[in-house]
């Protein structure tokens, strides 16, 4: 009985150890620079305020299977800088971001998943001013929809705050 249950481990931890060698590889769905425009993200009163985005992300898929055709999980990583501007003068103020979210799907068709955001999405500073746009934590959402569509939070940690007089003052 103790050969058998010798034998029934050693031959379980083998299949332990050989199931990561044997595991699908995740894949890059793409890994690029980004530069994009969103005109009118606020409004100062006597003039609208433009962003602009340019940095570098990346996103990581992981398969549940040995085709390829079941995605279990994404790992989405960005950086780089934001640039609010003055519509009317141009006038630019720019805050640095670092953002890495976890995405678990649950279910493919409706396409259901959770993500979960970690890092600094906003940390713009004003010379004479500070610190006067800060947000930093985590989030997690449960979303139903196509990716980046809003989703329920089901938590959010961290600090954040934005002083839109202040932001609006730094770009007249």
């Amino acid at each position: 009985m103790r050969k058998m249950a010798a034998l029934g481990g050693a031959l379980l931890l083998t299949l332990v150890l050989a199931a990561p060698a044997a595991a699908v590889k995740p894949w890059y769905w793409y890994d690029e620079d980004f530069d994009e425009t969103y005109p009118a993200v606020g409004d100062c009163d006597d003039f609208l305020v433009n962003e602009r985005s340019v940095g570098h992300h990346s996103e990581l898929l992981y398969f549940g299977d040995k085709d390829y055709s079941t995605t279990v999980r994404t790992l989405y990583k960005a950086r780089g800088t934001d640039h609010l501007i003055n519509a009317e003068t141009g006038k630019t103020i720019s805050a640095t971001f670092s953002v890495q979210c976890h995405v678990d799907i649950v279910t493919e068709e409706p396409l259901v998943y959770e993500r979960r955001c970690t890092g600094d999405f906003w940390n713009l500073s004003v010379p004479g001013e500070g610190l006067i746009a800060h947000d930093a934590g985590q989030v997690t959402e449960y979303v139903e929809g196509e990716p980046g569509a809003p989703g329920e939070v089901l938590k959010d940690v961290g600090a954040g705050w934005f002083y839109e007089d202040e932001v609006c003052a730094a770009l007249r």
